[in-house]
């Protein structure tokens, strides 16, 4: 039977996976998805694409160029319009999920507080429509799409684990569903969302249950009481200092008392108090799931200064004074040699500062933001002709606003916003700032219109929302065995209005402890170093000499981004843990299948065969990725066939080459090597990634295609090379500026290893010491 589970949120959806784990021990696991983008799976637009979200906002502001926006507080010129706008997106989505148009407001807007202000929108609207049609795009307020049903059909039952409120046309959307396919809904129902979920129903709920719904009979198979007797300790508290110190006091005696950190949670209704948490976090125990802002990071801040300094033409700017030596001699002669693009207009002058970057070896994080927001917007070139140099800068700028790096070296207990825990249970609640004003938190869409015209328009008003994020802090508290909430009492501050609510309800016992003086009993001293990580300096044509030293791509790769991991791995040759690594069991399996036979039928065979075989030879877990791997590896057979037939054939497997260059001997394998049809040789190097991305600069097929111009087999052949994603069973090429990067770098590393002394110094890229064996050693664990 054929089953998919849905989910909220993703952390919901991770949450099942374990228990099912933990539950089955392991296997293959039911098929789970997101709602949301099991929604976008079933939208079909014909010879339609889905516009990105961040070029949305530049759609809208070149719909705008005409239209007069002043009574909106905000001119149509293209920088303005774009730092003004924010709010008509959320706005006219929020219309199209509720199935409401322009023209249903203006109609109960019997008094036109909105009438100019609804008819500019309105214009905007169509217009916006207008260009997303005229380049083959369709977003969230597209009205020319149709349900793709045999994805529906597919399944022989579908559970969805509802969390929140839907919206009206999601709840069409179910209809439609449950007219295909049994569809089975898990809900809670409290005092907070009892009205929405009835509504969503068809049927009336009884409040304090847990309920399996079949949809389409509107009948409830099972319920489940939720806990009743919930209980908090509330505490009033003088600042954000007390908050951060009661925190980590109740989470070390927790800790003590037994629970696991991973069961521990803190909850943030504003986000920006992470920066407080942060302060005194030194042992970095904590991992918070929001990440951290892009703008914070000096790629971010470096553009930033080139905007500031156009605007400012001023010849004795000085660069920004936090910046090392390094940084700001690089600046300083990226504005010098861009400054001639400073009056030009269009995405030509965009490609342009990227070259000018790519010569900067410390931007290469610059130079990845820019090439992926160039790699996006480079068919639109139109949309950019008559927008200049800066203010396209200052629209990447706010493409990347809102971007954020994952926390990946974080500790156990989980920082995250309220909606971030939907779904997902926790023994040990810590809600920070539980303040009025944020819990519950107005939202900027509840500005635009009162609510008693959104409720004459079935629109959500501000107590619906407000009732949504109660929901959930009273579904995160019933889950949960101790339940804490922090609030700051002082003349601007109070305890939010939801705590009284409940004390009226009587349904929550919250104990309300007096205010007190924390910050002197914080826990955690800052972190001393007990020595100083010492500077290593050698002769690198000694080592070479001594040791017979021949680099090899990997070598080679190390000693490009790290010249500590380089000494430390292939000059001093620590041991590290060895482990299991499927990508080179597969290598080996393909290896043999295409060494010993001819056609991909027996290829296969063979393949598949020595994945059984190998059952006894791995741990279960190691089996099981290895079974996993061989399932995403059918897509690559496919493609093998059909290129075979095609004429395609294979020169070489693992080809093993050995050769010098500029005094530097180079060796290595490459995976294989086939023939096209055109005579043109083929260098193939395989990825198991399931998110595979070519690296920038990468020197591999550099060496490889040297090592290839030695074979009689490829003389007088054009060579190319690919890596091959056998997840996704495609091959994958280099763009010429990446090839062209790659040369230069050679070049360049070639020259280094030639100088004598080398100072094998750490690297500045901290990101790259996550997986490291070696980052102990460089106290960087």
């Amino acid at each position: 039977m054929n089953k998919l589970y849905l989910f909220s949120n993703g952390r919901s959806l991770q949450s099942f996976y374990k228990k099912n784990v933990k539950k089955n021990g392991g296997g293959i696991l039911p098929e789970a998805r997101l709602w949301g983008e099991f929604l976008q799976s079933l939208l079909l637009v014909p010879k339609k694409r889905l516009l990105p979200s961040f070029l949305r906002p530049l759609f809208l502001a070149k719909a705008a160029e005409g239209i007069e926006t002043t009574k909106l507080g905000f001119d149509s010129a293209f920088l303005n319009f774009l730092e003004h706008s924010h709010f008509i997106f959320p706005f006219l989505d929020e219309l199209a999920s509720a199935l409401v148009n322009i023209e249903d407001i203006q109609t109960h807007d019997i008094y036109d507080e909105y009438g100019e202000h609804l008819a500019i929108i309105q214009t905007l609207y169509h217009s916006y429509l207008y260009l997303l049609e005229k380049y083959n795009f369709y977003d969230k307020l597209s009205k020319n799409g149709e349900m793709y049903t045999p994805i529906i059909q597919h399944y022989d039952w579908i559970e969805f684990f509802m969390e929140g409120f839907l919206s009206r046309s999601e709840c069409k959307i179910l209809e439609k569903i449950a007219s295909f396919t049994p569809l089975y809904i898990h809900t809670s129902v409290d005092n907070y969302n009892q009205e929405h979920i009835q509504a969503t129903m068809g049927i009336p709920l009884e409040v304090g249950y847990r309920l399996l719904i079949h949809f389409n009979e509107k009948k409830i198979i099972s319920r489940q009481p939720l806990k009743r007797d919930i209980q908090i300790d509330a505490y009033e508290l003088k600042d954000a200092m007390d908050e951060v110190a009661l925190s980590i006091e109740l989470i070390h005696q927790w800790v003590e008392d037994g629970v696991s950190p991973d069961d521990i949670i803190i909850v943030l209704p504003d986000e920006s108090f992470a920066q407080y948490l942060k302060i005194f976090d030194t042992y970095r125990n904590f991992n918070y799931a929001f990440g951290e802002k892009i703008s914070t990071t000096f790629a971010y801040q470096f553009l930033d200064e080139i905007c500031q300094y156009i605007y400012s033409l001023n010849t004795d700017y000085l660069p920004y004074t936090e910046y090392s030596l390094l940084q700001k001699e690089s600046l300083q002669k990226v504005i010098e040699d861009s400054s001639v693009l400073f009056s030009k207009k269009g995405l030509g002058s965009l490609e342009s500062f990227i070259y000018i970057l790519q010569k900067e070896k410390s931007l290469y994080k610059v130079v990845e933001y820019l090439e992926e927001f160039y790699l996006y917007t480079n068919e639109l070139k139109e949309l950019f002709l008559n927008i200049p140099f800066v203010e396209i800068l200052k629209f990447v700028l706010l493409y990347l606003q809102d971007k954020r790096i994952d926390d990946t070296q974080g500790g156990r207990i989980r920082v995250m916003g309220i909606l971030e825990t939907r779904g997902v249970e926790f023994d040990s609640v810590i809600v920070l700032n539980f303040n009025e004003g944020l819990v519950p938190k107005p939202q900027e869409k509840d500005i635009f219109l009162n609510s008693l015209l959104r409720k004459k328009v079935n629109l959500p008003t501000r107590k619906d929302r407000e009732n949504l994020q109660k929901h959930y802090y009273l579904s995160l508290f019933s889950l949960a065995n101790k339940s804490v909430v922090c609030f700051v009492h002082d003349e601007k501050k109070s305890v939010s209005h939801m705590v009284l609510e409940q004390q009226l309800k009587n349904e929550i016992s919250i104990k309300i402890h007096p205010m007190q003086n924390y910050k002197n009993r914080l826990l955690g001293q800052a972190r001393e170093h007990q020595h100083i990580i010492p500077t290593i300096e050698d002769s690198l044509s000694r080592i070479i000499r001594e040791q017979n030293f021949i680099f090899s791509y990997t070598s080679l790769n190390d000693f490009v981004k790290c010249k500590r991991k380089f000494y430390y791995a292939h000059v001093q040759k620590l041991k590290t843990k060895e482990e299991v690594i499927i990508g080179s069991i597969i290598h080996h399996f393909l290896e043999q299948a295409y060494t010993h036979y001819q056609t991909p039928d027996e290829r296969r065979a063979f393949f598949y065969h020595q994945i059984q075989q190998a059952k006894g030879d791995y741990s279960e877990v190691e089996y099981f990725n290895l079974e996993l791997a061989g399932q995403y590896l059918k897509v690559f057979f496919e493609t093998e066939k059909q290129d075979y037939q095609k004429g395609y054939r294979t020169l070489f497997c693992e080809y093993p080459f050995q050769y010098n260059l500029e005094g530097i001997c180079f060796h290595g394998k490459i995976d294989r090597i086939d023939k096209a049809t055109d005579g043109s040789i083929i260098l193939i190097d395989y990825k198991l990634k399931q998110n595979f991305k070519i690296a920038t600069q990468d020197l591999q097929f550099t060496l490889y295609k040297i090592a290839a111009q030695q074979l009689k087999e490829t003389e007088d052949s054009k060579i190319s090379a690919f890596y091959y994603d056998l997840y996704h069973g495609k091959k994958v090429s280099e763009d010429e500026k990446n090839i062209q990067g790659s040369y230069e770098l050679l070049q360049t590393t070639l020259k280094e290893l030639q100088q004598d002394l080398i100072c094998f110094d750490l690297t500045e890229e901290k990101k790259d010491c996550l997986y490291c064996p070696y980052a102990t050693l460089c106290d960087r664990d």
